[in-house]
């Protein structure tokens, strides 16, 4: 269930904060994490934006960091699209979470 921010959007929120506020709403648990790196690309390339991102899935028991997923732009290669980052970041929360 999405979950608005207490803070602006570029704003930093802390794992700490982000646990309160999923403990408040009984939450389970809560992913928080930062954009890194962004580019935007010309709208007539016909191209997606592309980021590079760090999320952490944390157990709002006790703000315990159960998944890290971390896409960053390696020498070389481009950023990931948003579709890309999502895919990667649910298959790797799904394999943390089955693990357990």
């Amino acid at each position: 269930m999405p979950l608005s921010r207490p803070v602006g959007p570029s704003d930093p929120l802390s794992d700490e904060s982000a646990v309160e506020l999923a403990k408040s709403k009984g939450f389970k648990f809560v992913l928080n994490g930062e954009v890194d790196e962004y580019y935007s690309v010309a709208p007539m390339t016909f191209r997606v934006d592309r980021a590079g991102v760090s999320i952490r899935l944390l157990r709002s028991e006790d703000g315990a960091v159960v998944a890290f997923f971390s896409q960053r732009k390696e020498a070389g290669s481009n950023l990931s699209t948003p579709d890309a980052i999502i895919q990667g970041m649910a298959e790797h929360v799904r394999d943390a979470l089955s693990a357990k």
